[in-house]
């Protein structure tokens, strides 16, 4: 055998070899590659898989339901009566003789002043207590008054009242010594109606043109009254008049002035948590609901908005939202 053959050929063959392994390690390169490309991404699903996972379990729900809620707005209220002020026709000390409260004809005995009997100018209800503004705040005279003016001075004076936890009372020295003409009493005529004023404390707010309105005096007192008219005064101030309030209600007898709460209407719509409404890129007002396994922005009309609850229409009374929208998007699946 030729030896110079045999060399050539183990050359070639270890040639061959080394071809072959270039080949396979290529090849084994490049399965390495797409395997490091399968394996990232597995990796990058499973992240994305893992953050769908907790960002869902970070959402909370809420079913919606049908139902209304009482809009009402803060005011400050003025009771105006047809009230008549008893004087005193002489200097000493007064004995009435009517208890408060009762009703008396036009020149009723009331009581004595010294010596000097006291009589009603007026029919109607008696009473001794007296808060300095029966003279002033006459209906006649109803726009010629400085309103502003007229509720900046009760509210101080019932701040003021609140403020004294003791009264002094004056003494039987002090009464006598005091001069004819002083009032002693105040007699409401029982035949007409009161007049109410009332002044929102959001100037931004208007109160609905109604046939009735009603308000709250305390917890378990509620009124009703008769719209009459809105009235405005050249400084752009806005007040609301109401009448036809029975003098039979006992509390507007003594009160002149309250804050108060006026049940301005009542909305009935899908009852939502507040938290749940969320406005869109373009600046839709919608809300996510859950649909299936996933969660769509749906558009809804606001119709009212109090504390943390909204009244809305434009969702089915079965849906269920998302109380916490920043943390969702539209499409997701939950």
């Amino acid at each position: 055998m030729n030896w110079i053959a045999l060399y050539k050929l183990f050359c070639y063959n270890i040639s061959m070899e080394e071809q072959r392994r270039r080949k396979l390690k290529h090849k084994n390169r490049w399965a390495d590659v797409l395997a490091a490309i399968i394996l990232c991404g597995a990796l990058i699903l499973g992240i994305v898989a893992l953050r769908d996972f907790f960002r869902a379990k970070m959402l909370n729900f809420a079913n919606v339901e049908e139902g209304s809620v009482v809009l009402t707005l803060s005011a400050e209220l003025l009771v105006l009566r047809h009230e008549y002020v008893v004087t005193a026709p002489s200097a000493g000390h007064f004995n009435p003789q009517i208890e408060e409260g009762a009703r008396v004809k036009e020149g009723t005995l009331l009581g004595y002043c010294g010596n000097n009997p006291v009589y009603a100018p007026k029919g109607g209800e008696i009473s001794y207590e007296l808060d300095g503004w029966e003279e002033k705040l006459q209906i006649a005279a109803f726009h010629e008054l400085d309103w502003l003016k007229v509720f900046t001075q009760l509210k101080e004076e019932q701040n003021q009242a609140k403020a004294d936890e003791v009264a002094e009372e004056p003494t039987r020295q002090e009464e006598e010594a005091e001069l004819l003409g002083r009032p002693l009493a105040r007699v409401v005529d029982n035949l007409l109606d009161y007049t109410v004023l009332l002044k929102l404390q959001d100037e931004h707010q208007l109160l609905a043109e109604e046939s009735h309105i009603t308000f709250h005096l305390t917890k378990e007192q509620i009124i009703s009254a008769a719209y009459q008219e809105r009235w405005q005064t050249p400084e752009g101030d806005i007040y609301y008049i109401f009448n036809k309030i029975s003098s039979k209600e006992d509390t507007l007898f003594k009160l002149r002035y309250c804050a108060t709460e006026i049940i301005a209407r009542e909305v009935s719509g899908i009852i939502l948590p507040s938290s749940a409404i969320i406005l869109d890129e373009e600046g839709d007002t919608g809300v996510f609901i859950r649909k299936k396994r996933k969660l769509v922005f749906t558009k809804i009309d606001e119709l009212a908005v109090k504390d943390d609850i909204c009244v809305v229409k434009g969702l089915d009374n079965m849906a269920v939202v998302v109380v916490n929208p920043n943390r969702a998007k539209d499409g997701q699946r939950i």
